[in-house]
């Protein structure tokens, strides 16, 4: 934003504190808002203008700091008007200048637009400015933002919504070779893209072509955060430097699980994989990999944390995903599945593979969440069957008795498998279950209330030689502070919020035990509407 027209005078409140002081509490309120909740609005902007407006003094301390300036944000959303990003780029010309030699992040929100119109076309009398929303052929980078992006160097997180303009990616991000030095990329760590999730590719096309983007480590030495979530996209053409990255995040791409495979094959230091698969996801098979034989199992050995996020269920991601994988420093594990399924799906199938992944890796798990949130009208077997098979349930519980944290979400859930005796489950620092249900039902609030009471009992029986009173009172205090647990009914996926929330019914007195006060031990209905999110609780 451009510097405000007008500032007050000092007061003298702004004089009460050192400079120093007085800078480190404005950086603190400006930096502290997170830039990425509104993309069309430059939240950390306006929070820094407001707070120039305070008095001149404030607007001096904030000038001459320059973290409060590396945030450079460019929302260039008009697509029909290309005189618009102009002045944009030009206060953020300014905005560099003043975070100096600082490392900088940017956050570009659609940086596309329609190529601007012939003279010949225009004067067609019968040409109509109507392209559809599929067509990439009139697609081009806005003026001037490969020429700012390239002439200023320090960008250390970049962070892009390309809405449908996806075709514009090689204009940024492509390192040709025969340009040996790129050093606007030298200081990026944190590389994150994303289209519109609504994108198609065009009609009669498999796929909406990104075209051929080369990163490699010579252009981005310091590399190691990418996320890219491009719906409708391929992997193909994608050269990036795989062998440095700790972090890696897919999402929606329409290749197979192959095809992820062998990008893991190719991220021997990678640590943290977040692996995303939309509804196009193999449909079109595997591009990379169709001549790769890929060792089996895959090891990587440095994963720590894999989250598998499922928007369409395959039944063939048992066999060619999960069971190819060996994880052997695998920390933490949570799979999600959240859609409609058309195929006949076993949770049976998918729980035993992931068991086997765990007895397979010879892993130490100690954070596991396994949601399973499908439409009900998806489920194979009567209304009423329970989506989750709670026996395979626990036979995974039990190849992970290392599990501190865990979190099991599914439909119509009986809780049966906290009963088991062979599960040991006293060591849980934090449970969670989540029951997509319509109704609170309390017999399986009180199975969980008979778990939690049998729980806190065994974390506050202390073995050994009896206990002062005060130290009993602290480890008490510990536990009361450390552990956690929560159940809760929520709307199963696809259900139409009714007008009237189901109240709660009073829970019984297996729910309200002496052994419960001071803990966090919570039950409720979870409200999910358009006009409101909140809980109904019981006692």
């Amino acid at each position: 934003m451009s510097a405000p027209s007008t500032i007050p005078p000092s007061q003298p409140t702004s004089l009460i504190l050192p400079r120093e002081l007085t800078s480190d509490i404005i950086e603190l309120a400006i930096l502290s808002v997170n830039p990425y909740l509104d993309l069309f609005n430059d939240a950390l902007g306006i929070q820094r203008t407001k707070l120039r407006l305070v008095c001149r003094g404030w607007n001096e301390v904030i000038l001459d700091n320059p973290r409060l300036w590396t945030h450079i944000f460019l929302c260039l959303d008009d697509r029909y008007n290309d005189e618009a990003p102009k002045g944009t780029l030009a206060e953020a010309t300014t905005w560099i200048s003043r975070s100096r030699s600082k490392k900088r992040t940017l956050c570009l929100i659609h940086p596309g637009g329609i190529e601007p119109l012939s003279e010949e076309e225009e004067e067609e009398d019968d040409f109509e400015m109507d392209y559809d929303a599929t067509s990439i052929d009139h697609y081009v980078l806005r003026q001037g933002v490969a020429k700012f992006i390239a002439g200023n160097r320090d960008w250390e997180t970049v962070y892009v919504d390309f809405d449908d303009h996806i075709s514009v990616v090689p204009d940024i991000f492509d390192c040709p070779p025969r340009v040996l030095h790129h050093p606007h990329w030298a200081s990026l760590r944190t590389l994150n893209l994303k289209n519109s999730a609504d994108a198609k590719a065009p009609p009669e096309e498999s796929e909406i072509p990104c075209g051929r983007i080369r990163m490699p480590s010579s252009s981005c030495p310091a590399l190691r955060e990418v996320s890219l979530n491009l719906t409708e996209c391929t992997l193909l053409g994608w050269d990036l430097p795989w062998a440095q990255l700790t972090s890696l995040r897919l999402e929606n791409f329409i290749n197979g699980f192959k095809d992820y495979l062998f990008i893991l094959h190719q991220c021997p230091a990678l640590e943290i994989a977040y692996l995303g698969f939309g509804e196009a996801c193999y449909t079109f098979g595997d591009q990379l990999s169709q001549s790769v034989n890929l060792p089996c199992p895959l090891t990587l050995p440095t994963i720590r944390s894999l989250v598998v996020d499922m928007r369409v269920v395959h039944p063939d991601i048992t066999a060619e995903f999960f069971n190819k994988l060996d994880l052997p420093a695998l920390e933490s594990l949570r799979y999600y599945v959240t859609c409609e399924s058309p195929f006949l799906w076993s949770s049976k199938d998918l729980l035993d593979s992931l068991r086997q992944l765990i007895l397979q890796s010879n892993c130490t798990l100690v954070d596991l969440t396994v949601d399973v949130n499908l439409s009900p009208d998806s489920r194979d077997g009567p209304p009423s069957a329970p989506l989750v098979n709670e026996d395979a349930l626990a036979l995974l519980l039990k190849a992970a008795p290392s599990v501190r944290t865990l979190s099991i979400q599914g439909h119509a859930l009986s809780c049966s498998f906290l009963l088991d005796p062979h599960i040991p489950l006293s060591h849980i620092d934090s449970m969670t279950i989540i029951n997509y249900n319509t109704t609170f039902d309390p017999e399986v609030a009180a199975t969980f209330a008979a778990w939690a009471q049998g729980w806190i009992r065994r974390l506050t029986t202390f073995d050994g030689p009896p206990l002062e009173p005060i130290q009993e009172e602290r480890m008490v205090r510990e536990y009361q502070r450390r552990i956690s647990a929560l159940y809760m009914v929520k709307p199963p996926y696809h259900y139409t919020e009714p007008s009237t929330v189901p109240a709660v019914p009073p829970l019984d007195e297996r729910h309200s035990r002496s052994e419960f006060v001071g803990f966090n031990i919570r039950f409720g209905y979870k409200v999910v509407s358009p006009a409101r999110e909140g809980w109904g609780e019981g006692s």
